[in-house]
């Protein structure tokens, strides 16, 4: 996320790493979505760590989920909020467990917000800690990333303006992550779990292109960023820069 803000606000990130500069808190405010987001990610967590190899049944892995959320609620703080949450949080249980078992058909978790690191030039090394990442039956690599906000448009990952879940490909085909043996990138997606209607889906990050090209492009052009920003010239401006070598 640091890299997709070096390309679209060079300025924030001059100003947070090199200025050291971190901006004011809002006077009032609204952190309820990234809370939910972040109790989400902590459920799913939970759960997939207890099941890696195999899933339960059907009613015992619902009833599993639905009673670490209960727990989670609590941990979070987020009691306050359980009549309005706790019917989508329902919901998104419901497909999440219907989902993965599909999902296992396919491929199994090797990693769940698990780090990793790849170097981009002997100055910069690229770090990550990706949601989650599968095994798949062939034994390449399936790069996840849950979202509860909204997805990034596909002009914006055609563009280069979307570049984490790329990245992070990146780093597993690598082998940088631990305990994770490098492997082919099978494909990217975004789980998309809000509890609406529906409460989830699954999207390709890109359906039509090979997910390594899509892989190798992104490296390439983030070390061409990393040069860039390392030329004494080369301005932090607080807008997309047209300019930049990664279009």
């Amino acid at each position: 996320t640091e890299v997709e803000k070096l390309r679209t606000d060079p300025y924030s990130i001059y100003a947070r790493h090199i200025l050291g500069l971190t901006p004011l808190d809002d006077l009032e405010p609204d952190t309820g979505a990234a809370d939910r987001g972040t109790f989400i990610h902590d459920v799913l967590r939970c759960f997939i760590l207890l099941h890696l190899d195999t899933l339960p049944s059907e009613a015992l892995a619902l009833k599993e989920l639905l009673q670490l959320g209960e727990e989670k609620l609590v941990e979070h703080g987020l009691v306050s909020e359980r009549a309005y949450w706790w019917p989508r949080f329902v919901r998104i249980a419901e497909w999440f467990i219907a989902h993965e078992r599909e999902q296992r058909d396919v491929s199994t978790p090797a990693g769940v917000e698990v780090k990793g690191s790849l170097a981009i030039t002997d100055a910069f090394t690229l770090t990550a800690r990706a949601d989650r990442i599968d095994r798949t039956r062939n034994g390449k690599l399936l790069i996840i990333d849950y979202k509860t906000g909204t997805l990034p448009t596909s002009r914006m990952r055609m563009d280069g303006f979307s570049v984490q879940l790329p990245l992070e490909a990146a780093i597993a085909w690598a082998g940088g992550f631990k305990k994770i043996e490098a492997a082919g990138i099978s494909g990217m997606e975004f789980w998309h779990i809000s509890g609406g209607h529906p409460a989830g889906a699954a999207t390709s990050f890109d359906s039509k292109r090979d997910p390594e090209v899509i892989t190798t492009a992104a490296v390439d052009q983030l070390r061409d960023l990393v040069d860039h920003f390392a030329k004494e010239d080369s301005a932090y401006l607080p807008v997309p820069n047209s300019d930049l070598p990664l279009s």
